[in-house]
């Protein structure tokens, strides 16, 4: 059974974001507001409905796979800083897995979560496998040989507190300290009220 999991105990994936500004102030609305990306409220707003996924591996180590807006929504909207046990399923991987490319089960960006970071977006470069298998030809090696257009080197940003600074960039000129004081605010903060009704998570 899952337990809460402090969100500064994950590790993020990717670089950041390709949700656009107004899809992450809703989240953050949803969020502040008491919400919980629990599988019902996610069937509310997308038709692909999934938990936030965490990959744990051999060492322990737990990564988030998918889900990285909305955890970086509750690290800074939740006062808590938990995410609930009905937000999240865990995966189990070894690095070796994630090292090797393995299109017939839809994985075509190999990397090593300990040493790189996934880019926000690398649509185009998933496109173009898709491409390659329909034309039924093997993309492995082009995979590969191409690393550079979807993965980067992890560095010290690539943390919750930096990517939380990334959140909402525009309309969130606040420290740290003023970001917890604002996750407690009711009502939210004026600029957040003009967020649409649907939270498209």
């Amino acid at each position: 059974m899952n337990e809460p999991l402090e969100i500064t105990e994950l590790i993020p994936t990717q670089n950041g974001f390709r949700m656009d500004l107004s899809a992450r102030k809703a989240m953050y609305r949803f969020v502040n507001e008491g919400g919980v990306f629990s599988l019902d409220q996610i069937r509310l707003h997308t038709k692909h409905p999934g938990l936030i996924a965490l990959a744990e591996f051999e060492d322990g180590k737990r990564y988030i796979r998918d889900g990285l807006h909305r955890a970086t929504a509750i690290y800074v909207a939740r006062d808590s800083g938990l995410l609930y046990p009905e937000e999240y399923f865990v995966e189990h991987y070894t690095y070796e897995r994630w090292l090797s490319a393995h299109p017939e089960n839809g994985w075509y960006t190999p990397f090593d979560p300990r040493t790189e970071v996934r880019l926000a977006n690398f649509f185009d470069f998933k496109d173009e496998v898709l491409a390659m298998i329909a034309q039924g030809l093997d993309p492995c090696d082009f995979i590969l040989h191409n690393r550079h257009r979807y993965s980067i080197p992890r560095t010290e940003d690539h943390t919750f507190e930096s990517l939380a600074s990334q959140f909402l960039p525009i309309e969130w000129p606040f420290t740290f300290e003023e970001m917890a004081a604002i996750a407690k605010n009711n009502p939210p903060p004026s600029w957040v009220c003009d967020l649409p009704e649907e939270c498209p998570f």
